[in-house]
């Protein structure tokens, strides 16, 4: 149990600041491996047309290809891929409701290969199609 006087000895001040010194780099450790982690969802959220292959990203992070899919899915609950897929349904998702594009045009800025591939994905995720949730005559799950 640490105590709150301060150290009275030599030894004691010695290990009172070995405690200090691995307290500071415990947390820094946990602070790097959030910033790390922080950082390949913002890698996998960025640039969504573009092809993204995740053993760059894992390189990105210096990481092993295994390692980062595995930690990857324990920290966020799904693979890579699937993550980054659902950042694009989410932003097809907002961009039905806000702008006045075209399915199509949707598709295309967010990295699917067409509207019917982009359809088939976001009537699995939502329950419902593009169109009938732009309109909302149909609902979403």
């Amino acid at each position: 149990m640490l105590r709150s006087a301060p150290p009275r000895s030599g030894a004691e001040q010695q290990i009172w600041a070995l405690a200090g010194w691995l307290s500071g780099a415990l947390a820094r450790r946990v602070d790097d491996e959030t910033a790390r982690w922080d950082q390949a969802a913002r890698l996998l959220s960025e640039d969504l047309p573009a092809r993204l292959e995740m053993r760059d990203v894992a390189a990105r992070l210096d990481l092993e290809y295994d390692r980062f899919r595995r930690v990857f899915r324990d920290r966020f609950g799904r693979s890579p891929l699937a993550y980054r897929n659902d950042r694009r349904l989410e932003v097809a998702a907002t961009l039905l409701r806000a702008t006045n594009l075209t399915c199509r045009e949707i598709a295309r800025r967010i990295g699917f290969s067409d509207e019917f591939h982009l359809s088939r994905r976001f009537r699995s995720r939502y329950g419902t199609s593009p169109t009938g949730y732009r309109t909302g005559s149909e609902p979403a799950l």
